[in-house]
């Protein structure tokens, strides 16, 4: 699980985003400590601004080597024009401290140069690729550039469509050899993650990525992100670990009052139906966001499904600090008989 500490957000978009040396290396502590095993993140001036320059480089990696020794680091070089990818290569062998590895975006036909460049400072390369052009011009990359790990980000915000866009994408790459590390942006952010889990790649959370926890609520800092990514991989590796005691046969007037146990539990939670579909796919479900509003006034509804769901709610209200509100099918037709 790698955490993206900052990216190019602003102080304007996230007051506490890491920025300064030591800013980035307590934030880096923290989501170790949350469960983060490597860490990305942007070098910056004092200003906020991207920058390659060797000073700026070398005193973020010095800060958090120091902070979390062991933990791999890597560093952004950015999707930049092909007019300064001869700058970028320059800044890249003036560097006097290198990180362990270095994700350039095939995004511009320089990508090539920057990539040279760190191989002969030694650096791993991730090839970032986020459409179809990126991933034509990583296919026809020179042999010469010898790529540690495809990072495939899923430009499409919405969760409802980003898993399809990410099934285009990978497609198109047509079964990378190299591994993969996929993740998505903003609220689509936690469906591409559950999606990468699923599929046991690789994949990342933090504050370049998402500002709002599954539920929609703010993210405090990288680690809070973090601590929910690891909870939903989890579940997801498991394949949907809620109390479940068999799937028996409901008879109609059980089914009914299922139903209504989710429907109330829903309309008691006050999510919209999007947070609780990110809860439910972080719990192990399955059914595309556009069924999930449907089964919720469903009658026939699988008691799997229904577990599902409600695991998704009560896991909102523990976090609330209100216990088990909605019952489970199995909970439901006992009571009835």
């Amino acid at each position: 699980m790698q955490v993206c500490l900052n990216g190019t957000r602003t102080r304007e978009e996230c007051a506490h985003v890491p920025w300064t040396a030591t800013e980035l290396a307590a934030a880096a502590v923290s989501a170790v400590a949350a469960g983060a095993d490597e860490i990305h993140l942007h070098p910056k001036t004092p200003d906020g601004a991207d920058t390659l320059a060797a000073d700026h480089v070398a005193g973020a990696l010095t800060a958090v080597r120091k902070a979390v020794p062991g933990i791999a680091i890597g560093v952004a070089v950015g999707a930049l024009p092909a007019s300064d990818a001869a700058q970028s290569a320059a800044a890249v062998r003036s560097w006097t401290v290198v990180p362990d590895s270095a994700t350039v975006t095939w995004q511009e036909d320089g990508a090539d140069l920057i990539a040279a460049a760190l191989q002969e400072r030694g650096v791993r390369i991730e090839a970032a690729v986020r459409s179809a052009g990126d991933a034509r011009r990583y296919l026809a990359r020179p042999r010469a550039v010898d790529v540690a790990r495809l990072v495939v980000e899923i430009t499409d915000a919405d969760p409802r469509t980003a898993p399809a866009a990410a099934v285009a994408l990978l497609t198109t790459l047509a079964g990378p050899a190299s591994p993969v590390l996929m993740h998505g942006r903003s609220a689509a952010a936690w469906s591409v993650l559950h999606m990468a889990a699923i599929r046991g790649m690789a994949t990342r959370i933090g504050l370049q990525d998402v500002l709002e926890l599954p539920d929609g609520t703010p993210a405090t800092n990288n680690a809070e992100l973090i601590t929910h990514a690891c909870r939903m991989i989890t579940h997801a590796s498991a394949g949907a670990p809620v109390p479940h005691r068999g799937a028996g046969s409901a008879h109609r007037g059980q089914r009914r009052i299922r139903s209504s146990v989710l429907r109330a539990g829903f309309a008691q939670s006050k999510l919209t139906v999007e947070s609780l579909w990110l809860r439910y796919v972080g719990v192990g479900g399955a059914m595309p966001f556009e069924r999930l509003h449907a089964a919720l006034h469903a009658h026939d509804l699988p008691e799997l499904e229904h577990d599902l769901i409600a695991q998704a709610l009560n896991e909102y209200f523990l976090e609330r600090g209100t216990p088990h509100p909605v019952a489970y099918a199995d909970e439901v037709d006992d009571h009835r008989t």
